[in-house]
């Protein structure tokens, strides 16, 4: 059994894409998913599948999302370890306020010649975030929060050629408690 953390994309935001996570913990169980549980509402889940196709499972949590909600979320599947390596890779200061700390979760390996036009297009901006791209993942530091950003402009998923969703570092620690406590 492979122990997966899935982070879904635009669910239950500011109002859309509704989903109770009682009902998303039903309807991962009824897909034969085992050990089901979930994080605040903003579709976190960590669960363990005989699948280790990631794909896969993620097409078909995706497929049942729409049968039964009317939505196609992206569902982005990490692994303990991957997730563990996430957090490792922080480049910020340990101790940045964890909740203005983000990482978004790619779907697929940034697009390398993407990353560096972005860093280009970041160099020009005067804001006070901090970006930096790795692979699979774009770890975003929001001194002032996120609210008042203007970073959120910039097109980052179009110049890396993958979609992402974020999660703070609060949230990424607990999710990876969860999927060590079994």
């Amino acid at each position: 059994m492979t122990t997966w953390i899935a982070l879904l994309r635009a669910v239950n935001v500011g109002g859309n894409n509704l989903i109770k996570m009682s009902d998303l913990r039903d309807l991962l169980a009824g897909l034969g998913l085992e050990n089901v549980r979930t994080h605040l509402q903003s579709g976190n889940a960590v669960f363990t599948a005989r699948s280790k196709d990631r794909k896969k499972l993620s097409q078909e949590i995706s497929t049942a999302i729409a049968h039964g909600h009317g939505h196609r979320p992206e569902v982005i599947l990490r692994t303990p370890d991957e997730l563990r390596g996430a957090l490792g890779r922080v480049p910020f200061d340990a101790a940045a306020n964890p909740s203005l700390v983000i990482i978004n979760f790619l779907l697929d390996t940034a697009d390398p010649a993407g990353a560096r036009k972005l860093a280009e297009e970041l160099a020009a901006y005067e804001g006070p975030e901090t970006v930096v791209v790795h692979e699979t993942e774009v770890f975003i530091h929001y001194p002032e929060g996120m609210g008042r950003s203007k970073l959120n402009r910039v097109p980052m998923e179009k110049l890396l050629g993958t979609r992402g969703t974020a999660r703070n570092l609060n949230t990424a620690r607990k999710l990876l408690e969860m999927a060590e406590e079994g």
